[in-house]
């Protein structure tokens, strides 16, 4: 083996190098002005070492998700945790319940307007809503949901 190549494969057996592994959950969404919106998104991030001599952990970082599911990434750091999440406030007072793989509203006086499977069984973020829809995740996935009737408008998969 040539010099060069060993000390590169060296190089790369050591705790030093960096892989970083797909999203594992989405922690936070934050509706932005433009009616798009950030994900905090988690991801295991592991030193590549055929030893146990290196640690594994959560990392975060950020994704920018446009109203019509367009992904990209945003070069800022986030922090968060996970969770699975029962409801969400709206701004017209009303709210948004998560059970049994269901989504339902509510006005503000508690009745139930409408009722639709959820289109992910659980949620882990929501973010605020704006401009008759909200935006749910679970996992990796991000979803634009109606508020008029429950309707997933898209759904979009964060690597």
């Amino acid at each position: 083996m040539r010099p060069g190549v060993l000390v590169g494969a060296l190089a790369l057996a050591g705790c030093h190098t960096i892989i970083d592994h797909p999203i594992e959950e989405v922690v936070g969404l934050q509706l932005l002005s433009s009616g798009d919106v950030e994900a905090c998104a988690m991801y295991d991030h592991e030193d590549d070492v055929p030893t146990e001599c290196c640690d594994h952990s959560e990392a975060f970082r950020r994704v920018h998700v446009d109203t019509k599911g367009g992904i990209s990434d945003d070069s800022g750091a986030c922090s968060g945790r996970g969770g699975v999440l029962a409801e969400t406030p709206l701004a017209d007072g009303g709210k948004l319940l998560f059970a049994d793989s269901n989504l339902a509203r509510l006005d503000a006086d508690g009745a139930t307007l409408w009722t639709v499977p959820s289109p992910f069984g659980h949620i882990s973020a929501a973010s605020a809503d704006r401009d008759g829809a909200i935006y749910l995740a679970r996992g990796p996935q991000v979803t634009r949901i109606a508020l008029a009737d429950g309707s997933a408008l898209w759904i979009s998969e964060l690597r």
